[in-house]
């Protein structure tokens, strides 16, 4: 497994921490100065749509749980595809459990790593369907295959959703200061973050908002000079989270992006006499460009 870039979700990097201190060789740290693609014969991306990938790796093959229709341009190139749509399997976890059920791979209670895959492939089944409220019977037949071997303590402990006080204040505050340009929902975490967390955890909630198919949090990192974008689409909506992202030069994928704004514009303007906050000077540069982009006007309720 090639790693590399940040792993940003709480869940995640205690998934990474499990699996890199009980085998350390499943991973190969990037680096752009010693990695030779060459060594490898066959790159394959779960779950990634290709996106985010270090440079000089071209990927071979897609296993993926988003193949929307208008996604369908990524993966033509692929020797090796199986891109299914998220109403047949939401999660690519899944596919990799019915893989190997199907090709008859057993695994056993006595082996450390088995167990340590089956925890890991059940993780990704619950992160993906939302704690198993939005499943296919693919995924639950995908979940009874790894379940027998889960280890049950390890997944809660993996599981477990811990929000600091701080990023439940900034949350609260980004949903209560939200405004909504169409399907778009957009708002400033006004407490400085140290880190992603509050910011992801704005755009997350303002997606359940009514009429949002896209939400963009964001907030100005702390200890940075930069403005950190979180983008989250659900399925209704007519663009990727990368395609937003992009409006910023971002990244990301499907349903999730990330972009980050050099703060240095913001600042000129807030020092040469501009009576508004840093942070409000932000969020009107995000909301007009969103109306830019989409031609979408400001909702009267916000």
């Amino acid at each position: 497994i090639i790693l590399s870039g940040v792993i940003s979700t709480a869940e995640n990097q205690r998934l990474y921490s499990a699996l890199s201190k009980a085998h350390p060789d499943l991973f190969v740290a990037y680096n752009p100065d010693t990695f030779n693609p060459g060594d490898y014969g066959f790159f394959i991306g779960v779950d990634t749509a290709g996106n985010l990938l270090p440079g000089g790796i071209k990927l071979n093959g897609a296993i993926d749980h988003h193949g929307d229709a208008y996604k369908e341009g990524d993966f033509k190139e692929f020797e090796y595809c199986d891109v299914r749509k998220s109403s047949e399997i939401r999660s690519a976890s899944s596919i990799v459990a019915l893989y190997m059920k199907e090709l008859g791979i057993e695994l056993s209670v006595d082996d450390e790593l088995d167990i340590l895959v089956a925890t890991a492939l059940s993780v990704g089944i619950e992160m993906d369907t939302a704690r198993l409220t939005n499943r296919t019977s693919l995924d639950l037949e995908a979940l009874g295959f790894v379940e027998p071997l889960v280890d049950q303590s390890q997944r809660k402990k993996i599981l477990k959703v811990e929000k600091p006080k701080q990023v439940a204040l900034a949350e609260a505050e980004g949903v209560l200061n939200s405004t909504q340009v169409g399907s778009y929902v957009i708002s400033s975490v006004l407490r400085r973050p140290k880190n992603d967390r509050a910011i992801v955890y704005t755009a997350n909630s303002l997606l359940l908002m009514e009429k949002a198919s896209c939400s963009i949090g964001l907030g100005i990192l702390e200890d940075e000079n930069v403005l950190g974008i979180a983008v989250r689409t659900d399925e209704d909506h007519k663009l990727k989270a990368s395609d937003v992202a992009a409006w910023w030069e971002g990244q990301g994928k499907t349903y999730e992006a990330w972009a980050t704004i050099n703060l240095d514009f913001f600042k000129d303007l807030s020092e040469r006499g501009s009576a508004k906050k840093l942070e409000e000077l932000c969020m009107e540069a995000v909301v007009g460009r969103v109306k830019r982009v989409t031609g979408e006007r400001e909702s009267k309720d916000t």
